[in-house]
């Protein structure tokens, strides 16, 4: 095998694409947000980062309050490119997986309790 041959083989191996682009990576990957306990009630909020979606197309979503007796913080998960509400909910704690998914997305707190968290999961 040559030296043009092995570094093609290399190439591909390795999931570059010449003269195009990769998909990005998307192992095991998270992003979350958390509440500041500063905040006045009612303007407690948090985004979560950018997550995209797994090779499976679905998401994971996780909602959850440590503080005993806060059930009802609002949260949302929406695409980032359509801007498309694909999950939304107002009960802490929460496991959702979504399915279905393509693109990039990101979540929300609303009016949260002191330290609720929200996390995307690609896992």
């Amino acid at each position: 095998m040559g030296v043009t041959r092995r570094i093609a083989a290399v190439v591909v191996a390795s999931g570059v694409l010449v003269g195009g682009f990769a998909a990005p990576a998307m192992a095991n990957s998270s992003t979350s947000c958390t509440a500041l306990p500063y905040v006045v009630i009612g303007n407690r909020t948090c985004k979560t980062g950018i997550l995209y979606s797994n090779a499976a197309h679905d998401l994971r979503i996780i909602a959850r309050s440590d503080v005993f007796g806060c059930t009802e913080s609002p949260w949302s998960v929406w695409d980032v490119d359509t801007g498309r509400t694909v999950a939304s909910g107002k009960s802490v704690p929460k496991n959702v997986v979504i399915h279905g998914l393509y693109g990039r997305y990101r979540g929300r707190l609303n009016q949260a309790c002191y330290k609720d968290t929200l996390q995307l999961r690609d896992y």
